[in-house]
């Protein structure tokens, strides 16, 4: 069967979990999340960030305000 959308970006961030690094690059980590699996996943982002990582990511909307991050937003104009 095919994995649904919330169900590949879970497995995504499983394999980026299990690989040491410094710097995760991240477009969009909560969306199509249940509230269960973005908690956890915005906890994992916590830790990653309290040992000493570095997150780069996106969003449209609000990140948990549980992440320790220095934060620097760029907000393009609208093209009509």
């Amino acid at each position: 069967g095919t994995l649904s959308a919330g169900q590949r970006r879970r497995a995504a961030l499983a394999r980026l979990a299990l690989r040491p690094a410094r710097l995760w690059l991240l477009d969009e980590p909560l969306a199509n999340l249940d509230t269960e699996s973005a908690t956890l996943l915005a906890g994992w982002m916590a830790e990653f960030v309290a040992a000493g990582g570095a997150l780069m990511l996106t969003g449209h909307g609000q990140l948990p305000a549980v992440l320790p991050v220095r934060r620097c937003a760029l907000e393009l104009p609208t093209w009509n």
